[in-house]
């Protein structure tokens, strides 16, 4: 596996067993030890790398010879973006014409902070691998290529402390664990183009006979039972000439955010002729309520499937924030730094939204949480940047 990642070099450089709370560089490492003050100070890593189940965001000093480099890794399970809490994360050097090394540990220090020490013995280009073994899964990160160097002095520069880690937004990892928070790739995705309507749902004859026989959605078994209900939409008059060609329809009830699909076999009748009041025509489908949460007497915002579908490039409709009129998404550039990205759409798919401008593929869209990355842009200036050990 190959995850896309972000490599930081800081322009300042830090010993990262030198440097305390006091300098104010944000992550406070809790229960981690510090390693006696050399007079050379190491230049600190940090990547981030997205895999297919976790993120990982990781901190080290340079590598050296017969020196302890604390790694400092935070690793989030992509599917609820929660602090992976237990695990055993190896770290391995290999590559450069020198023997595999491994390094482990066998939980984390904090939920979701694991802490391996590396201590290399051969100098050279190696290529540094970490992974992770949580109870129900496994995945490798590239970390990339580093240096290992021959001494302290070849690892340093002058200089202290962090500096500017570069522009964007900042939004700790912590921050993001305590709220509801998630990210999706980019992605080209097939989209349907279709047009809206108004719609409202209407008890089934079918299905109110079924409820009076079996009870209140019950089957003589027991067992739940999926409630029948007629979606009725109410096709514009402009769209009328095109209606031969509907493959199905979605649609939501309770905000634009959760959408019901609705196949092509569920259409029940077009209307014959258009409403002379209302100037729209008439088109019912079957919809099968097998979560029970839709009731007769509902008004929803529908959609048509008129057109093939085609595969741009998409992203959650939740992801989409209106900032003042302005359509925008938050970019994920790192694990904890973003991009406000003003976006231009195209067609709505359910729960995807086609983006004509403003994001590229592959990259992460903040689908959860937008809000709060918003919040957090107006006191990044005023933040301190990088991390305390």
């Amino acid at each position: 596996m190959n995850p896309r990642r972000l490599l930081i070099h800081f322009g300042a450089l830090v010993a990262l067993a030198g440097c305390s709370e006091e300098q104010g560089h944000g992550h406070a490492h809790d229960g981690s030890t510090h390693a006696p003050h050399h007079a050379f100070e190491r230049t600190t890593e940090a990547v981030t790398s997205w895999g297919e189940r976790s993120q990982l965001f990781v901190e080290f000093p340079a590598l050296v010879v017969d020196e302890d480099s604390p790694f400092v890794a935070y690793l989030t399970a992509l599917e609820g973006h929660a602090a992976i809490g237990t695990g055993v994360v190896t770290v391995e050097l290999s590559g450069g014409g020198a023997p595999v090394e491994s390094f482990t540990v066998d939980a984390p220090t904090t939920e979701g902070i694991f802490r391996p020490v590396i201590r290399p013995e051969h100098a050279g280009q190696r290529t540094v691998t970490l992974r992770i073994d949580s109870i129900t899964f496994s995945e490798v990160h590239e970390v990339g290529g580093f240096e290992v160097f021959e001494d302290l002095a070849g690892a340093s520069a002058p200089g202290g402390g962090y500096g500017a880690m570069g522009g964007g937004i900042t939004y700790r990892i912590a921050q993001q664990w305590r709220v509801p928070f998630r990210v999706e790739r980019a992605a080209s995705r097939s989209m349907r183009p279709n047009v809206p309507a108004f719609a409202r749902l209407e008890q089934s004859s079918e299905g109110s006979e079924a409820a009076g026989a079996k009870g209140a959605g019950e089957d003589a078994a027991g067992m739940k039972v999926a409630s029948r209900l007629i979606l009725n939409v109410e096709v514009p008059e402009a769209y009328v000439g095109r209606i031969r060609d509907v493959s199905g329809a979605w649609f939501h009830v309770d905000g634009p955010r959760h959408a019901v699909d609705v196949p092509r076999e569920a259409l029940i009748s077009i209307g014959p002729r258009v409403d002379a009041r209302t100037r729209t025509l008439p088109v019912r489908f079957r919809v099968d309520d097998t979560r029970r949460s839709l009731f007769a007497g509902m008004m929803a915002q529908a959609h048509l499937i008129l057109d093939a579908p085609r595969e741009p490039t998409a992203v959650p409709v939740s992801a989409v924030i209106d900032d003042a009129g302005t359509d925008v998404v938050y970019v994920q550039t790192g694990a904890e730094s973003f991009e406000r990205r003003v976006v231009r759409l195209g067609v709505r798919d359910g729960d995807h939204v086609e983006v004509t401008q403003g994001v590229a593929p592959d990259e992460w869209v903040v689908a959860e949480g937008g809000y709060g990355v918003k919040i957090a842009s107006a006191s990044t200036e005023s933040m301190g940047h990088g991390h305390a050990h």
